[in-house]
């Protein structure tokens, strides 16, 4: 999880310094926050994507590149995770819906860039 994330950005950021700019947006999950029980494997990988994230936002940001970091904090309805999880599709994140932000994240101005996003259903409770 996090050696992908590191790899793939060691080959795109310096494409996006040189022409000064870029976004980088990269999905957590609660377990970014918060280990939990039975979670550790996925908890500690969860929590050093995040950690990535925010090193390179910190040390690219002032080159023109926007990382941010977006926390979905429920079920993205698909056709498996119903099946998973036997649950209403009401009460699942839609991929379109969060396709929608992440869009909205990258045209975000430089003066107001969001590094961390919590995205969830009005169900989940948090």
């Amino acid at each position: 999880m996090v050696l992908s994330a590191f790899v793939m950005s060691q080959a795109i950021v310096p494409y996006m310094v040189k022409q000064g700019h870029g976004s980088i947006v990269v999905s957590g999950a609660t377990a970014s926050l918060k280990g939990g029980g039975q979670f550790s494997a996925f908890s500690s990988a969860k929590f050093a994507l995040r950690a990535l994230t925010q090193s390179l936002a910190r040390e690219f940001q002032v080159q023109g590149i926007h990382v941010a970091h977006v926390i979905l904090d429920g079920i993205v309805d698909t056709p498996n995770s119903r099946e998973l999880h036997s649950l209403d599709p009401a009460k699942m994140m839609q991929s379109d819906a969060i396709a929608e932000q992440y869009l909205k994240l990258i045209d975000q101005p430089s003066s107001v860039w969001t590094h961390e996003l919590d995205l969830r259903p009005q169900s989940e409770t948090f």
